[in-house]
């Protein structure tokens, strides 16, 4: 096996930031280039720089309720920079960038969420359909993400377009949102989809104009989730995938 970067390398525009713990997902494939299912438990990695060794790590299987295995890393460097994730006993690695606090519009664990007016049942703003999730729209429409941050709640914010990837990531992880907390009293969840309106393409681009909340949080990829606490400061951050054990340790932090 070797291991692929689940997540955006950066080396155009860092998404990982130095100073604050981060996560990056790997995924392995094969030498012909497969994901398979039943990729091995885990596997030990070195983080290293310029060659050196920081640190060595192993990095566990997680598959809980989705369908493609990753293996997440949780590190922590304290300097910008490029570095490699490299498979222990090779020298082939995954390399990426890190870039400092300041310089990267991200929201990260400490940060606030951003207040945006994201679309409702009740007003559309725009966004058509407001939840791609099908048959049905997931519930997470009733209240903006204003009206969550200003309730005096915990608030769980998801950014993702489930009606585009239902089998890969982003419907499954809004599908374990939903069954993890329901409609929970206690907490304002919101969610919010990339796109204003997926079949209109704007012909100069050849893309379709995302929504707000893109813009609001700097987003590049998807899907995204922010667990934040009744103040609105994020307790939990994951990022382009993640599994039902990563989930609800996420959410333990409400």
């Amino acid at each position: 096996y070797a291991l692929v970067a689940g997540f955006d390398i950066g080396f155009v525009a860092p998404t990982l930031v130095a100073g604050i713990p981060q996560r990056a997902p790997f995924v392995a494939i094969t030498a012909d280039g497969v994901v398979r299912t039943d990729a091995p438990d885990g596997f030990d990695v070195e983080l290293r720089r310029d060659g050196a060794v920081l640190e060595a790590f192993t990095i566990d299987r997680h598959d809980a309720a989705i369908p493609t295995p990753y293996y997440p890393l949780g590190f922590s460097v304290d300097e910008p920079g490029d570095y490699e994730v490299v498979m222990a006993g090779t020298d082939t690695g995954v390399g990426f960038a890190v870039g400092a606090h300041d310089e990267i519009g991200l929201v990260q664990v400490g940060d606030a969420l951003r207040p945006v007016d994201t679309p409702t049942f009740d007003d559309a703003r725009g966004v058509d359909p407001i939840c791609t999730q099908v048959p049905e729209p997931c519930p997470y429409h009733e209240v903006t993400l204003t009206e969550a941050l200003a309730s005096g709640r915990p608030t769980v914010f998801l950014i993702s377009t489930p009606g585009f990837c239902q089998t890969d990531i982003c419907g499954p992880v809004l599908a374990l949102l939903v069954e993890e907390l329901g409609s929970d009293p206690e907490v304002s969840v919101v969610h919010s989809e990339v796109y204003t309106n997926p079949n209109e393409i704007d012909p100069a681009s050849g893309q379709s104009a995302t929504t707000e909340a893109i813009g609001a949080y700097g987003l590049t990829y998807e899907p995204s989730l922010y667990v934040a606490d009744a103040t609105g400061t994020v307790t939990a951050r994951l990022e382009f995938t993640w599994d039902r054990t990563e989930l609800t340790t996420a959410l333990t932090t409400l």
